[in-house]
């Protein structure tokens, strides 16, 4: 099972979308699909980031909304 790393602004800003009300069951079930090794389903068209951001990946949760939630890293 890999580690989630996480920064202290992904962490601020899960907090702060679990203050809002919001539904955070699909972002928690597609994480750990990616902590278990798991394909992504087409779907959340996951795609590597480029420019400065060139080593992160970003996916779709919900559809036609974007998750505004700062990147993490998966290490082995």
């Amino acid at each position: 099972m890999r580690r989630l790393a996480t920064t202290k602004r992904f962490e601020r800003d899960l907090k702060r979308l679990g203050r809002r009300g919001k539904n955070l069951d699909k972002l928690f079930l597609v994480v750990e699909k990616r902590q278990l090794g798991e394909g992504l389903e087409p779907r959340h068209r996951p795609h590597a980031l480029t420019g400065n951001w060139q080593p992160f990946w970003e996916l779709h949760i919900v559809i036609s909304v974007r998750q505004s939630i700062s990147p993490f890293k998966l290490t082995a």
